[in-house]
């Protein structure tokens, strides 16, 4: 049983904010977008939005030097350097 959520005001905001972002963005990146609109969101509710977008595979999510960064791209885009 999938658990559906309802929609509401902060997620239609957040949600339109990521559509917004072309390239990899952090979670950090998007609160700062989404303060400018409701400037008590929490950054906690941001996190908890990208989860359930990656759960619904609706965006990929990476770990790049330590942080973790997203894409809206539809497919993985993962890249490997060799540091050693």
């Amino acid at each position: 049983m999938t658990q559906q959520t309802r929609e509401t005001r902060q997620r239609d905001i957040i949600h339109k904010e990521v559509t917004k972002f072309d390239s990899f963005f952090t979670s950090h990146n998007l609160h700062e977008k989404v303060k400018r609109v409701d400037s008590k969101m929490g950054i906690a509710t941001i996190y908890r939005f990208l989860k359930n977008l990656k759960d619904k595979k609706l965006i990929h999510s990476y770990n790049c030097k330590r942080k973790i960064i997203y894409s809206r791209n539809k497919k993985s885009h993962c890249h490997f350097i060799c540091e050693k």
